[in-house]
């Protein structure tokens, strides 16, 4: 049996290699990397612990208070770098605690807590998140190149990179998931596709609710009405063909989608679906489902499955609209007196609106007086709005020409045309469609529809297909989608050294 002093002796010299393995190789001292030092600690603590045998209670509570203390100082080594600083700048120190589809979360050192989208996002050094941070680092050099295209105006390059990641961003709740839907919806409204900008814009507009920062495109006009939750730009109207059946098929799949946690979502949705499809004569196609009275009184199967979220004034607006184009003239009378009682607290942006939809409900009674009512109706739409040469406003001189020209003024039905000819030029409603470049032929025809990328381009996330915008936005050289690839680590700052080509 070993003697006292020989166990003394023995323990002695454990507790010598313990701190010429741990704190001898300056574990402490700040000599090696956070990471280094907690394991060097710890292998100190496992060598002390079998020197000296196990501690006292009081002395384990303060080695695990000591080893999480130890794993913490070895998580804060993570650091953030952001696009837009230059690459001198002390980014981002903390402790990164979650990597997910919204963003980077991290702890600073200050205590703070914050999630950085991935736009924002240049370099992430991360041990503990490498592999998820690489894996998402193209989507965050795609959509910072969306971004930087969309603010600078060139929106034909910006929606193939944000087509690409929509599908991924259908779940995700915060402000990358915002920019792929409010940055879809810009590029869509400046080409045209507004049957197509409907679901992003209800996408967005459901961001917004549920919290997602609103700070995005700052020095844009904004697209979507703070109190309504709609877009200023998307009337309940839509031009007929092939994005229609798009469009429909995407608001069944929101409103199915959002029934039960998000009522005001599915509502719009529901509303959506069954929009105004004008023809590109003019002519307006009879709705394939009957809208319902019970939009007016709020009664009826059609306003018991918008249930609470009919109060919102957003869904409101929508319901009483759609009313006014009811097959049934009793209703289209009753839903134009409230829409007239109700002009005065309509929002700015609305009052094209109820101009346009009270014409439409006119016209169609048929009867001469409220017919010649309805043009005038019609065509408020380009007085209101002036100069700002609106799509609706193009539709409405397309609506209020056929309807002349039906009356049997085809005099001052052409005269119309020559103003929707020369005001909008490239507006879908004359022929072109959305999706096509709209220059005008010396023959005063319509160009063909030129492919933005010269393939047939694969069946997008949100269903909108890829092509040069018919609102003369002007194209650059397709060989920019590809000239700069997608790397983990960008060059220095966006300026002047980062191109978001």
């Amino acid at each position: 049996m070993a003697s006292r002093s020989d166990r003394r002796s023995s323990r002695s010299r454990l507790v010598a290699e313990a701190g010429r393995a741990g704190f001898g190789r300056g574990a402490l001292s700040g000599a090696a990397p956070s990471a280094e030092r907690a394991r060097l600690c710890a292998a100190a603590a496992v060598a002390l612990v079998a020197a000296l045998g196990p501690p006292p209670a009081p002395i384990a509570l303060g080695a695990a208070f000591a080893d999480r203390a130890g794993s913490e100082v070895a998580g804060a080594g993570d650091r953030i770098e952001l696009r837009g600083t230059p690459a001198t700048a002390a980014g981002i120190e903390g402790r990164i605690v979650a990597v997910d589809d919204d963003g980077v979360a991290i702890v600073e050192r200050s205590g703070a807590s914050r999630t950085i989208p991935w736009d924002r996002i240049r370099i992430v050094d991360s041990a503990e998140w490498a592999r998820e941070i690489e894996r998402r680092m193209p989507m965050a050099t795609d959509l910072w190149r969306a971004r930087s295209r969309i603010e600078r105006g060139d929106t034909l390059l910006a929606e193939p990179l944000l087509e690409a990641h929509a599908r991924l961003m259908r779940d995700a709740r915060g402000e990358t998931a915002l920019l792929v839907a409010e940055g879809l919806l810009r590029c869509r409204l400046a080409r045209g596709e507004h049957a197509l900008a409907i679901e992003p814009a209800l996408r967005a507009a459901a961001l917004r609710r549920t919290g997602a920062p609103s700070g995005l495109f700052a020095d844009l006009p904004p697209v979507l009405d703070e109190r309504t939750g709609l877009c200023r730009q998307l009337p309940p109207v839509v031009l007929e063909g092939p994005a229609v059946a798009t469009m429909r098929a995407a608001m069944e799949s929101i409103e199915s989608a959002a029934a039960g946690s998000d009522p005001v979502l599915a509502a719009m949705a529901s509303l959506y679906r069954r929009s105004v499809v004008i023809r590109s004569d003019g002519s307006i196609v009879p709705p394939s489902e009957p809208r319902g009275a019970d939009d007016v009184d709020g009664s009826g199967p059609g306003a018991a499955a918008q249930g609470s979220a009919a109060s919102q004034p957003g869904v409101a607006l929508l319901r009483l609209l759609l009313a006014t184009v009811d097959g049934d003239p009793a209703a289209r009378e009753a839903a134009r007196r409230r829409l007239g009682d109700a002009s005065q607290q309509l929002p700015g942006f609305s009052l094209p609106w109820a101009g346009f939809f009270n014409g439409l409900s006119l016209l169609a009674d048929e009867a001469g007086q409220a017919r010649r009512r309805g043009i005038v109706a019609v065509l408020s739409v380009p007085a209101l709005e002036g100069r700002r040469r609106s799509w609706l406003a193009g539709v409405a001189l397309a609506v209020a020409a056929r309807a002349l020209r039906d009356s049997g003024d085809e005099a001052s039905a052409t005269t119309l045309l020559r103003e929707l000819e020369s005001d909008h030029p490239h507006h879908p409603i004359r022929g072109a469609s959305p999706g096509a470049s709209a220059a005008r032929s010396p023959g005063g025809g319509v160009s063909p529809a030129v492919p933005a990328w010269g393939v047939s381009p694969a069946v997008p996330a949100w269903g909108v297909s890829q092509a040069v915008p018919a609102w003369g936005v002007g194209a650059r050289s397709a060989s920019l989608a590809g000239s700069s690839p997608c790397r983990r680590r960008a060059p220095a700052a966006q300026s002047p050294t980062e191109d978001p080509a």
